[in-house]
Formats: structure tokens, sequence, C-alpha cells
């Protein structure tokens, strides 16, 4: 999986080329050169989140 890297700034001026690298994997967003974002697809994300769930019930922890 792909990680791709943006500047803040450039969200506004690249938003369809964001969403597009979110397609193939997160994407982290920086501020003052730090990562401070992640963008995932909702995919990604609904996964995440299915992925969790699993652990947790694995472990008998309630989520």
């Amino acid at each position: 999986m792909a990680i791709t890297t943006f500047p803040s700034r450039a969200l506004s001026r690249h938003i369809g080329q964001v969403k597009r690298a979110a397609r193939n994997g997160p994407v982290f967003i920086t501020e003052r050169r730090r990562v401070a974002y992640v963008l995932l697809s909702i995919e990604d994300y609904q996964r995440l989140l299915s992925d969790g769930e699993g652990e947790a019930a694995a472990d008998g922890a309630s989520p």
C-alpha cells in the first residue's frame, strides 16, 4: 500500500490529485513539515473499523 504526502496548503489547489492518491492508500497531510492528518478512502476506513472490531471481539474486550 502506497503512502503519499501532501502539504495542507496543496489541498485546495490539488484536491483531485489528493483524492486520487487516497484511492491507492493513506495520504499523509502535513502542516509545517510534520504529519498532522491522514486521509483514507471510505473502503480503507471501513476496513480499519472492521479490523479493530474483530480484534476487540477476539480479546473479549468491548469496542
